[in-house]
């Protein structure tokens, strides 16, 4: 496969050789992704289930770059997700730096919220 798909407006079913008819996917669903990712043959046909279906359509050039973006994300939130959960119950507690034994006192805009 080369693109993934996003279903905009209507439906489709999914069908395979030795089940047939396999689910029918709506509004908001997708398909596509894991002939994407494994770079297999599709794992199965997909036929409109009515007329004037829509579909978002992701080629596997602009899917592998978000499949990037979302690996740098989560690597960020994994070095910062605890630094980020210990500040959401209290931005204040980034005034309180300079009290931390051994920390160097310093403000950024970029943490106290101020631009």
């Amino acid at each position: 496969g080369n693109s993934w798909y996003i279903i905009w407006k209507g439906s489709v079913n999914v069908v395979t050789n030795g089940k047939g008819l396999v689910t029918t996917l709506h509004e908001g669903d997708d398909f596509g992704q894991l002939a994407l990712v494994n770079e297999a043959p599709r794992a199965a046909t997909i036929v409109l289930a009515e007329d004037n279906c829509h579909f978002l359509r992701v080629d596997k050039e602009d899917f592998n770059r978000i499949l990037r973006v979302i690996h740098i994300d989560s690597s960020i939130m994994l070095l910062w997700g605890p630094v980020a959960q210990w500040l959401e119950p209290s931005p204040r507690k980034w005034e309180d730096l300079g009290s931390i034994p051994g920390q160097r006192e310093t403000h950024s805009p970029l943490f106290t919220g101020s631009q």
